[in-house]
Protein backbone atom coordinates (compact mmCIF):
# COMPACT_ATOMS: atom_id res chain seq x y z
CA UNK A 1 0.00 0.00 0.00
CA UNK A 2 2.84 2.39 0.81
CA UNK A 3 4.38 1.80 -2.60
CA UNK A 4 1.05 2.40 -4.38
CA UNK A 5 0.50 5.62 -2.44
CA UNK A 6 4.02 6.81 -3.29
CA UNK A 7 3.42 6.32 -7.01
CA UNK A 8 0.04 8.04 -6.83
CA UNK A 9 1.64 11.00 -5.02
CA UNK A 10 4.46 11.23 -7.55
CA UNK A 11 2.03 11.24 -10.46
CA UNK A 12 -0.26 13.86 -8.89
CA UNK A 13 2.57 16.18 -7.84
CA UNK A 14 4.49 16.09 -11.11
CA UNK A 15 1.29 16.63 -13.10
CA UNK A 16 0.55 19.71 -10.97
CA UNK A 17 3.95 21.20 -11.74
CA UNK A 18 3.89 20.24 -15.42
CA UNK A 19 0.53 21.87 -16.10
CA UNK A 20 1.73 25.26 -14.90
CA UNK A 21 5.19 24.82 -16.38
CA UNK A 22 3.80 24.12 -19.85
CA UNK A 23 1.34 27.01 -19.60
CA UNK A 24 4.27 29.39 -18.97
CA UNK A 25 6.56 27.80 -21.57
CA UNK A 26 4.16 27.00 -24.44
CA UNK A 27 6.73 28.38 -26.88
CA UNK A 28 9.46 26.01 -25.69
CA UNK A 29 8.84 23.13 -28.11
CA UNK A 30 11.75 20.97 -26.93
CA UNK A 31 10.87 21.02 -23.24
CA UNK A 32 7.15 20.84 -24.01
CA UNK A 33 7.60 17.77 -26.17
CA UNK A 34 9.82 16.02 -23.61
CA UNK A 35 7.36 16.63 -20.77
CA UNK A 36 4.31 15.78 -22.87
CA UNK A 37 5.92 12.47 -23.90
CA UNK A 38 6.55 11.63 -20.24
CA UNK A 39 3.02 12.41 -19.07
CA UNK A 40 1.52 10.15 -21.75
CA UNK A 41 2.96 7.10 -19.99
CA UNK A 42 0.82 5.11 -17.57
CA UNK A 43 1.82 4.75 -13.93
CA UNK A 44 1.31 1.27 -12.49
CA UNK A 45 1.37 -0.06 -8.95
CA UNK A 46 4.12 -2.70 -9.09
CA UNK A 47 7.85 -2.30 -8.49
CA UNK A 48 8.77 -2.34 -12.21
CA UNK A 49 6.28 0.45 -12.90
CA UNK A 50 7.59 2.36 -9.91
CA UNK A 51 11.14 2.32 -11.23
CA UNK A 52 9.87 3.26 -14.71
CA UNK A 53 8.10 6.22 -13.12
CA UNK A 54 11.26 7.26 -11.31
CA UNK A 55 13.27 7.10 -14.53
CA UNK A 56 10.72 9.39 -16.17
CA UNK A 57 10.93 11.82 -13.28
CA UNK A 58 14.73 11.86 -13.57
CA UNK A 59 14.29 13.00 -17.18
CA UNK A 60 11.92 15.90 -16.56
CA UNK A 61 13.02 17.23 -13.17
CA UNK A 62 16.19 18.86 -14.59
CA UNK A 63 14.02 20.67 -17.15
CA UNK A 64 11.71 21.96 -14.43
CA UNK A 65 14.46 22.81 -11.94
CA UNK A 66 16.46 24.65 -14.60
CA UNK A 67 13.62 27.12 -15.09
CA UNK A 68 12.63 27.42 -11.43
CA UNK A 69 14.01 30.95 -11.30
CA UNK A 70 11.82 31.97 -14.25
CA UNK A 71 8.78 30.40 -12.60
CA UNK A 72 9.47 32.31 -9.39
CA UNK A 73 9.85 35.58 -11.29
CA UNK A 74 6.60 34.94 -13.17
CA UNK A 75 4.75 34.58 -9.87
CA UNK A 76 4.40 38.33 -9.41
CA UNK A 77 2.94 38.80 -12.90
CA UNK A 78 0.01 36.42 -12.47
CA UNK A 79 -3.50 36.98 -11.05
CA UNK A 80 -3.88 35.99 -7.41
CA UNK A 81 -5.58 32.65 -8.16
CA UNK A 82 -2.79 31.62 -10.52
CA UNK A 83 -0.18 32.88 -8.06
CA UNK A 84 -1.54 30.43 -5.51
CA UNK A 85 -1.42 27.58 -8.03
CA UNK A 86 2.13 28.40 -9.06
CA UNK A 87 3.30 28.70 -5.44
CA UNK A 88 1.82 25.28 -4.74
CA UNK A 89 3.47 23.89 -7.87
CA UNK A 90 6.89 25.22 -6.84
CA UNK A 91 6.51 23.57 -3.43
CA UNK A 92 5.67 20.33 -5.22
CA UNK A 93 8.78 20.75 -7.39
CA UNK A 94 10.95 21.09 -4.29
CA UNK A 95 9.41 17.91 -2.89
CA UNK A 96 9.91 16.11 -6.18
CA UNK A 97 13.63 16.82 -5.96
CA UNK A 98 13.75 14.28 -3.14
CA UNK A 99 10.88 12.03 -4.24
CA UNK A 100 12.78 9.59 -6.52
CA UNK A 101 15.23 8.47 -3.83
CA UNK A 102 12.39 8.18 -1.30
CA UNK A 103 10.30 5.98 -3.57
CA UNK A 104 13.31 3.82 -4.44
CA UNK A 105 13.77 3.11 -0.72
CA UNK A 106 10.12 2.13 -0.42
CA UNK A 107 10.45 -0.19 -3.41
CA UNK A 108 13.19 -2.23 -1.72
CA UNK A 109 12.58 -5.80 -0.72
CA UNK A 110 10.44 -6.12 2.45
CA UNK A 111 12.46 -6.56 5.62
CA UNK A 112 15.62 -5.01 4.21
CA UNK A 113 17.23 -3.17 7.12
CA UNK A 114 18.12 0.52 6.76
CA UNK A 115 21.34 1.82 8.31
CA UNK A 116 20.89 4.51 10.94
CA UNK A 117 22.17 8.02 10.30
CA UNK A 118 24.16 9.55 13.16
CA UNK A 119 25.15 13.21 13.49
CA UNK A 120 28.24 14.37 15.39
CA UNK A 121 29.57 17.82 16.21
CA UNK A 122 33.13 19.07 15.65
CA UNK A 123 34.28 22.40 17.12
CA UNK A 124 38.04 21.89 16.78
CA UNK A 125 40.26 19.75 14.52
CA UNK A 126 40.70 17.02 17.14
CA UNK A 127 36.91 16.48 17.16
CA UNK A 128 37.00 15.13 13.61
CA UNK A 129 36.86 11.33 13.24
CA UNK A 130 40.17 9.53 12.64
CA UNK A 131 39.28 8.81 9.00
CA UNK A 132 38.48 12.46 8.26
CA UNK A 133 40.66 15.57 8.03
CA UNK A 134 40.06 19.05 6.61
CA UNK A 135 41.41 18.15 3.17
CA UNK A 136 39.20 15.06 2.86
CA UNK A 137 36.15 16.94 4.11
CA UNK A 138 36.84 19.77 1.65
CA UNK A 139 36.90 17.30 -1.25
CA UNK A 140 33.59 15.80 -0.07
CA UNK A 141 31.94 19.24 0.08
CA UNK A 142 33.40 20.30 -3.27
CA UNK A 143 31.99 17.20 -4.94
CA UNK A 144 28.54 17.14 -3.37
CA UNK A 145 27.81 20.86 -3.44
CA UNK A 146 27.76 20.71 -7.25
CA UNK A 147 26.62 22.55 -9.29
CA UNK A 148 26.80 25.28 -6.61
CA UNK A 149 30.27 24.41 -5.28
CA UNK A 150 32.95 26.87 -4.25
CA UNK A 151 36.63 26.35 -5.00
CA UNK A 152 38.56 23.84 -2.93
CA UNK A 153 40.69 26.69 -1.60
CA UNK A 154 37.66 28.65 -0.37
CA UNK A 155 36.09 25.53 1.15
CA UNK A 156 39.29 24.75 3.07
CA UNK A 157 39.41 28.33 4.34
CA UNK A 158 35.83 28.02 5.57
CA UNK A 159 36.57 24.74 7.35
CA UNK A 160 39.69 26.17 9.00
CA UNK A 161 37.71 29.22 10.16
CA UNK A 162 34.95 27.03 11.63
CA UNK A 163 37.42 24.90 13.64
CA UNK A 164 39.64 27.81 14.71
CA UNK A 165 40.11 28.81 18.36
CA UNK A 166 41.50 32.24 17.46
CA UNK A 167 39.61 35.27 18.81
CA UNK A 168 37.02 36.56 16.34
CA UNK A 169 36.85 33.24 14.50
CA UNK A 170 35.27 29.86 15.13
CA UNK A 171 32.10 27.94 14.53
CA UNK A 172 31.33 24.25 14.19
CA UNK A 173 30.83 21.41 11.74
CA UNK A 174 28.03 18.83 11.86
CA UNK A 175 28.84 15.47 10.28
CA UNK A 176 26.29 12.87 9.19
CA UNK A 177 27.47 9.28 9.01
CA UNK A 178 25.87 6.00 7.98
CA UNK A 179 27.95 3.66 10.08
CA UNK A 180 31.48 4.87 9.19
CA UNK A 181 30.57 6.41 5.80
CA UNK A 182 30.37 10.21 5.61
CA UNK A 183 27.05 11.04 3.94
CA UNK A 184 26.54 14.72 4.81
CA UNK A 185 28.14 17.78 6.37
CA UNK A 186 27.12 21.25 7.50
CA UNK A 187 29.58 24.06 8.21
CA UNK A 188 28.55 26.93 10.51
CA UNK A 189 30.62 30.06 11.17
CA UNK A 190 30.34 32.54 14.04
CA UNK A 191 30.03 36.09 12.74
CA UNK A 192 30.90 37.80 16.03
CA UNK A 193 27.85 40.03 15.59
CA UNK A 194 24.14 40.02 16.46
CA UNK A 195 20.93 41.78 15.55
CA UNK A 196 21.23 43.22 12.06
CA UNK A 197 23.90 40.61 11.26
CA UNK A 198 22.90 37.21 12.74
CA UNK A 199 25.29 35.45 15.08
CA UNK A 200 25.81 32.50 12.74
CA UNK A 201 26.43 31.97 9.03
CA UNK A 202 25.46 28.62 7.52
CA UNK A 203 28.34 28.41 5.07
CA UNK A 204 27.95 24.94 3.52
CA UNK A 205 25.54 22.03 3.72
CA UNK A 206 25.95 19.04 1.42
CA UNK A 207 24.67 15.48 1.21
CA UNK A 208 26.23 12.58 -0.68
CA UNK A 209 24.48 12.49 -4.06
CA UNK A 210 23.67 8.80 -3.61
CA UNK A 211 21.98 9.48 -0.27
CA UNK A 212 19.76 12.42 -1.16
CA UNK A 213 16.04 12.17 -0.53
CA UNK A 214 16.43 10.59 2.92
CA UNK A 215 16.05 13.79 4.91
CA UNK A 216 19.75 14.00 5.80
CA UNK A 217 20.05 17.66 4.82
CA UNK A 218 17.03 18.53 6.95
CA UNK A 219 18.46 16.51 9.86
CA UNK A 220 21.72 18.46 9.69
CA UNK A 221 20.00 21.85 9.56
CA UNK A 222 17.59 21.01 12.39
CA UNK A 223 20.49 19.78 14.54
CA UNK A 224 22.33 23.04 13.88
CA UNK A 225 19.23 25.09 14.73
CA UNK A 226 18.93 23.22 18.03
CA UNK A 227 22.62 23.53 18.89
CA UNK A 228 23.99 26.96 17.97
CA UNK A 229 23.23 30.09 19.95
CA UNK A 230 21.59 32.96 18.13
CA UNK A 231 20.06 33.39 14.69
CA UNK A 232 21.36 31.89 11.45
CA UNK A 233 21.74 33.39 8.00
CA UNK A 234 22.71 31.73 4.73
CA UNK A 235 23.20 32.54 1.06
CA UNK A 236 21.40 30.53 -1.64
CA UNK A 237 21.02 31.03 -5.38
CA UNK A 238 17.48 31.77 -6.54
CA UNK A 239 17.36 28.67 -8.74
CA UNK A 240 18.87 26.29 -6.18
CA UNK A 241 16.27 23.57 -5.31
CA UNK A 242 17.60 23.60 -1.71
CA UNK A 243 15.90 26.97 -1.28
CA UNK A 244 12.57 25.20 -0.77
CA UNK A 245 14.06 23.10 2.04
CA UNK A 246 15.41 26.20 3.79
CA UNK A 247 12.00 27.89 3.58
CA UNK A 248 10.25 24.83 5.02
CA UNK A 249 12.70 24.93 7.95
CA UNK A 250 11.86 28.55 8.76
CA UNK A 251 14.38 30.56 6.73
CA UNK A 252 13.00 33.65 4.99
CA UNK A 253 14.36 36.18 2.48
CA UNK A 254 14.48 39.38 4.50
CA UNK A 255 16.95 41.28 2.34
CA UNK A 256 18.30 41.17 -1.18
CA UNK A 257 22.05 40.68 -1.02
CA UNK A 258 24.14 42.93 -3.27
CA UNK A 259 27.93 42.89 -3.59
CA UNK A 260 30.61 45.15 -5.00
CA UNK A 261 33.55 43.06 -6.14
CA UNK A 262 36.92 44.51 -5.24
CA UNK A 263 39.39 44.72 -8.09
CA UNK A 264 42.91 46.19 -7.73
CA UNK A 265 42.24 48.20 -10.90
CA UNK A 266 39.49 50.09 -9.03
CA UNK A 267 42.12 51.74 -6.80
Amino acid sequence: MLLIFSIFWLRRSVSHVILIYVSLHSDNSLNHAAIEHTTENKFGSNADSCHQTLAQLDRILPLLAHDRGQLTAALRLLPSEQQERLSSALRALDELATAPATAKREAKAPGQKQSRISITLAEKPCDLPEHLDIDTLAVFLHEHLRPYEDTLHDIKQGLSYALSSEPGRGGCIFLAHRETQLVGALVMLKTGMSGYIPENLLLFVAVDGKMRGRGIGAMLIKKAQQTVRGSIKLHVEHQNPARGLYERLGFASKYLEMRWQYQPSNH
